[in-house]
């Protein structure tokens, strides 16, 4: 998921007691440079509040890629860990990195990032991110990509990870990272308002102050709107009244030997009152099982297929329909289509973590509106 389109950081913060303020940017999606609205499937949402409940404000010992993905050390992706041991500093802010792992499909590292003078105030933001020269995309539920520190968290430091899907095309023996992130800080005085005003703002950006509202965003004169509190990258460090430096992060990590994903057996349809369950996808890797859902309605149209959403959403249960405590990893809709048969339907993918102890066999659900459970069991080994 690409930030300028949807910013599940800013939806859904963890929210340690001291960051209570952070709430006040709840179930915001957001562009660049202005406020944006759109409704998402529920597990998409689901999925990005476990990742960000691992968002930590103040730095712990032991965190690495596996406690990032919550994954168990005594599992099967432990083999895949490679310590990094990346550092990197510049105007008074860190990042380290302490481990990686990759199944050749997804990237994961972990990162921990520290403004060693919270009296100073930097806007991160990842700036280019590669692998093997091609670029990637953050995932999406970042912490300190587009953000002022300390910001929310009072002593400037954030622990958390990063999670993306490689793109096609990657190869060769070895899987270079790069990421260059940059640290932006404001020439003139910095003046802090919890709320974004916009005729104290203009006095005192008058008076010579770079003004930050509720520690999020920047305060901008916009043609059409005035002044107004947006969102987004820093496009141009001059014309936005701040210096740049930059953090240059760099890392390998191994390809040769990867086993390529198992595909796992896929059930017949499961045919409920309204709606078809079918399988498309289902193969594991070390590191995480991968499951595509197809929402086929009983009344075949291209409306019927991209409303399902309206009734419910999809997500990873027991058999029975009971809770199923599995780490998911992603959540992706793919739109309304047409199958070769002529059957109009809905697709959804999920991403979990490989876990020994997760059952035999489980199910992708879709779980209506009204509480019932429409279950697809499947065996993921």
């Amino acid at each position: 998921m690409k930030h300028e389109e949807v910013d599940f950081r800013r939806a859904f913060r963890a929210t340690p007691e001291h960051c209570s303020a952070a709430m006040m940017h709840a179930a915001r999606s957001v562009k660049e440079d202005a406020p944006a609205r759109r409704k998402l499937p529920a597990a998409i949402l689901i999925a990005a509040i476990m990742m960000l409940m691992m968002t930590i404000a103040v730095a712990v010992e032991g965190w690495d890629v596996l406690a990032f993905l919550r994954i168990r050390p005594d599992g099967g992706a432990s083999g895949l860990v490679e310590p990094v041991t990346v550092d990197s500093d510049a105007a008074a802010c860190a990042i380290r990195i302490e481990s990686a792992i990759t199944d050749g499909t997804w990237l994961a590292f972990d990162w921990t990032v520290e403004n060693q003078d919270p009296s100073r105030h930097v806007y991160m933001q990842v700036d280019s991110f590669t692998g093997n020269g091609m670029p990637l995309s953050i995932d999406g539920t970042d912490d300190f990509h587009c953000q002022w520190f300390p910001g929310w968290c009072n002593d400037g430091t954030m622990q958390n990870g990063e999670l993306v899907l490689l793109p096609e095309g990657i190869t060769g023996d070895v899987l270079h990272v790069e990421m260059v992130v940059g640290l932006y800080t404001p020439v003139r005085p910095v003046y802090e308002m919890a709320v974004f005003d916009a005729e104290q703002a203009r006095q005192k950006q008058q008076e010579g102050y770079y003004v930050i509202a509720g520690g999020d965003g920047f305060v901008k004169e916009l043609p059409e709107e005035g002044l107004v509190q947006c969102f987004g990258l820093v496009r141009n460090p001059s014309a936005e009244g701040m210096t740049r430096s930059e953090m240059k992060i760099a890392f390998d990590l191994p390809l040769k030997n990867l086993s390529e994903p198992c595909a796992l057996a896929l059930p017949e349809p499961a045919v409920h009152e309204g709606l078809t369950l079918q399988y498309r996808r289902a193969e594991t890797t070390q590191l995480q099982t991968t499951l595509t859902l197809l929402l086929i309605p009983a009344e075949n149209s291209r409306d019927a297929a991209k409303y399902v959403w309206n009734d419910g959403y999809v997500t990873l249960t027991q058999t029975d329909g009971s809770w199923l405590d599995v780490n998911v990893l992603s959540g992706e809709n793919g739109g309304a289509e047409q199958l070769a048969d002529g059957r109009w339907c809905e697709s959804y993918t999920l991403s979990f973590a490989t876990d020994p102890q997760l059952p035999e066999t489980i199910s992708m659900s879709f779980l209506r509106d009204d509480g019932t459970v429409l279950v697809c069991p499947i065996k993921i080994r």
